[in-house]
């Protein structure tokens, strides 16, 4: 489960629409709001939002434009090409990270 203080954070900072936010996350845009102000939500609902939360700031956070999310199909594309960038990236830092001197690994008698 991620931190909930992180999510609300993350709503204001993105200036996430709650509305839209609620049909990510497939949830009444009355229970975005209760999660915002610290009111009880069924931990389902909260997971919802919070899973929702973190792919609009992974898109618009990874993407140079700012994906309209109201259009879901749109944002399921913009959310598949920001994992295949992310993937990419840390393909790329993989493989360019250096490897370890075998030397300085090998177990020496004392």
């Amino acid at each position: 489960m991620i931190d909930r203080y992180k999510t609300t954070r993350a709503i204001k900072d993105w200036e996430i629409p709650k509305g839209d936010l609620a049909q990510l996350a497939d949830v009444l845009p009355c229970r975005v709001s209760d999660y915002i102000s610290g009111k009880r939500v069924p931990s389902a609902i909260a997971t919802r939002i919070e899973e929702a939360t973190a792919n609009v700031v992974k898109v618009w956070g990874t993407l140079p434009v700012r994906v309209d999310i109201s259009d879901e199909q749109s944002f399921i594309k913009a959310l598949e090409i920001a994992n295949a960038a992310i993937a990419k990236v840390e393909a790329e830092d993989a493989a360019q990270a250096p490897r370890p001197d075998i030397e300085s690994l090998r177990v020496r008698p004392a």
